[in-house]
C-alpha cells in the first residue's frame, strides 16, 4: 500500500460502513498475498496503555489501513514514532511492523483495539472513533536530499503526540493547529504542511 503526501482534507472524518462483492473489485491485498474484503472505513484514536504514546488507526472502504503510534508530547524528546501499513480482513488488522513496533488486534465501526509491542514489550490500546479535526496528520518531504516523515496524533480532547524522522532519525516536532493552520516550523527542515488522513480518501 503506497501513501502519497498528503495536502490537508477539510471534510468531516466519519465512519462508513461497506461490505465486500462477489468479485474481486475493491479488494486489497494482504502482506500474505491474499485479497482482503472491503470493510468498516473509519478513524481511531486512543492512548497505549503503560507508556505516554497514542495510537491512530485509519482504514479506508477497500480495507487498506494506516497506523501511526508515537509517544512524544510537547516539550518532551520522542522515544517512539512507527508509521505501519497494511490491511484489516474481517475485522482483523494484519500489518508490517516498522521501527521496532508491531501492531495487532481487531476493527469495528466504533473502535480500533489490541496490542502495541515495542522493543519486545507488549502495551494493550483501545482507539475510539474519531472525528476531524481528532485523527491522523503526515506529511513527507525532502531536504537537502534527506527523506523526512512526520506525524500527529491528535485526541478528541486535542492533546496530541507528534514525531518526526529525518533520514530516519527520530526527533521532536512542534504541534500542529488543525483548526487554524497546519504549517509547523521545524528547525534545519523548514516550514512542514501535514494533512489529515482522510478514511474516505485513497490510503
Amino acid at each position: 500500500m503506497r501513501i502519497a503526501r498528503w495536502t490537508a482534507v477539510l471534510a468531516l472524518a466519519f465512519v462508513v460502513a461497506g461490505c465486500g462483492d462477489d468479485d474481486d473489485t475493491g479488494a486489497a491485498d494482504t502482506t500474505d498475498g491474499t485479497e482482503a474484503a472491503p470493510g468498516a472505513a473509519g478513524s481511531f484514536v486512543g492512548a497505549v496503555e503503560g507508556t505516554d504514546a497514542y495510537i491512530a488507526v485509519v482504514t479506508d472502504p477497500d480495507g487498506d489501513t494506516v497506523a501511526y503510534v508515537c509517544d512524544c508530547a510537547e516539550g518532551a524528546p520522542a522515544t517512539v514514532a512507527a508509521f505501519l501499513e497494511g490491511t484489516v480482513t474481517d475485522g482483523q488488522l494484519d500489518l508490517e511492523p516498522a521501527q521496532e513496533v508491531e501492531v495487532t488486534g481487531t476493527v469495528d465501526e466504533d473502535q480500533a483495539e489490541g496490542t502495541v509491542t515495542v522493543a519486545g514489550d507488549d502495551h494493550p490500546f483501545t482507539a475510539d472513533a474519531a472525528e476531524e479535526p481528532a485523527g491522523l496528520y503526515r506529511t513527507e518531504e525532502t531536504v537537502d536530499g534527506d527523506e523526512v516523515t512526520a506525524g500527529w496524533v491528535i485526541a478528541a480532547d486535542g492533546t496530541q503526540r507528534g514525531g518526526l524522522r529525518r533520514a530516519g532519525q527520530l526527533q521532536p516536532v512542534g504541534f500542529i493547529d488543525p483548526t487554524h493552520d497546519l504549517a509547523v516550523p521545524v528547525p534545519g527542515v523548514g516550514i512542514l504542511t501535514p494533512g489529515f488522513i482522510d478514511p474516505n480518501g485513497n490510503l
